[in-house]
């Protein structure tokens, strides 16, 4: 005779299949750049690519090169920003004196402009801190980009810097262009200001050094310098600009399978997808293998950009859930996210958070979350979907599983 007490629950796991290709999930991706001139009264405002989650906003203050910033240019950039927030668009915000490469004749004769002009933007990058991911530089040199010019000193570098993060509060990352900008400017300010600093790499594979990111011409000098940021930079948003390899013999392209191995260790989480021309043609005619499936290297790469969260397996045991996540991708989670447990049943379904930090799951590794059932939540027939969300704006964090678009279905008794 069967009895309640004698019947035996049995779990079925779901398939758990990878979906091979780009998730659109907030904080990372492709980026195209927007350039705007702060001078101008009324931005013209658009969107170049729906698709991507990103965009990087070079905002041009070199019309105020000796004066403080005009009541209109603040409303321009709040304008700018606003339109890009209202789009859900995540923005990398550099500001410049220079779009042109003449960064030392364009920049302020004396810092203390500088010092002014940050002041000023700070306010604005405060009310939309929730929207930047990062802010690249301290205004200096050309494009921004801290080099070619006057203000790149040590002594400059840390004061600016300092500027920076105490007008924006500590609100935003601040990436700066070189390993040795940041371990300097850490140095001289602490670790809070340390925890906020970042890179950005325009010259990702341009040279030996990456045009200057690192100070020598060596493999060995490169091999350091990646080692150092897999270690130190895993929960800050690191991106660029990825180039063709000018050197001695020529140019040559890094094949895909080699940047991705760059990629995880310097914990790409964004990358120009216009420039440099060159070598994202190269990468979309180069194929690889991916999963037996043979795709483009843009594609691979593309996927791979940031977090790349994944449901490998699922046990019952006691009660409890096992879960292994393997994080694929090339960076880690960089901001609050919330995890959450569908439980859903012929008669609806229930919502409840799961303790779990999904900051801590690192590229590249596995990691295991338990989550414990009561007894009413096992009954027959009920199926269970595990889904993220990002903190700030209640936005889903899509994993890569096969039909995901709405959590991961683990399984149902």
């Amino acid at each position: 005779m069967i009895t309640k007490r004698n019947i035996i629950k049995k779990f079925h796991k779901a398939a758990l299949e990878e979906n091979l290709g780009k998730r659109a999930n907030p904080g990372i991706g492709w980026y195209h750049l927007y350039t705007f001139d702060a001078g101008c009264s009324e931005p013209e405002l658009y969107i170049a690519c729906e698709e991507e989650e990103i965009v990087l906003l070079l905002i041009n203050i070199g019309a105020f090169r000796g004066e403080k910033l005009s009541a209109d240019a603040l409303m321009s950039v709040r304008q700018i920003f606003h339109f890009f927030a209202e789009n859900q668009k995540d923005m990398i915000v550099r500001f410049t004196y220079d779009t042109e490469g003449k960064g030392m004749e364009r920049e302020p004769e004396r810092g203390e402009m500088l010092l002014e002009h940050i002041r000023q933007l700070g306010v604005i990058i405060k009310e939309y801190y929730s929207q930047i991911m990062a802010v690249q530089g301290i205004l200096a040199g050309s494009w921004g980009e801290m080099h070619g010019s006057k203000f790149v000193s040590e002594k400059w570098l840390i004061r600016l810097a300092e500027e920076m993060l105490e007008a924006t509060e500590y609100s935003c990352q601040l990436a700066v262009r070189k390993p040795e900008q940041l371990r300097g400017i850490a140095k001289a300010l602490g670790k809070k200001a340390e925890e906020k600093l970042t890179l950005f790499n325009d010259g990702i594979f341009g040279s030996e050094t990456d045009l200057g990111t690192y100070e020598e011409a060596s493999p060995k000098e490169r091999e350091m310098e990646l080692s150092w940021q897999y270690e130190k930079l895993k929960d800050r948003y690191v991106g660029g600009e990825a180039l063709v390899t000018q050197n001695m013999a020529g140019q040559t392209y890094m094949d895909g399978r080699r940047a991705a191995e760059d990629f995880k260790r310097m914990h790409i989480s964004y990358l120009n997808s216009v420039y440099q021309r060159e070598l994202l043609d190269y990468w979309k005619k180069e194929e690889i293998m991916w999963q037996q499936k043979r795709i483009s290297s843009y594609e691979y790469l593309g996927a791979h950009l940031g977090y790349r969260f994944l449901v490998r397996d699922v046990k019952w045991k006691k009660n409890r859930l096992l879960i292994q996540i393997e994080n694929t991708g090339f960076a880690n989670l960089c901001e609050d996210a919330i995890c959450s447990l569908q439980i859903c049943t012929e008669n609806g379904r229930k919502e409840r958070e799961v303790k779990a930090d999904p900051k801590k799951w690192e590229s590249q590794k596995e990691s295991a979350l338990e989550i414990r059932l009561e007894k009413e939540e096992q009954k027959k027939g009920t199926r269970y979907f595990l889904q993220l969300y990002r903190k700030k704006d209640g936005r889903q964090i899509r994993f890569a599983n096969k039909d995901a678009e709405n959590g991961v279905l683990l399984g149902k008794f």
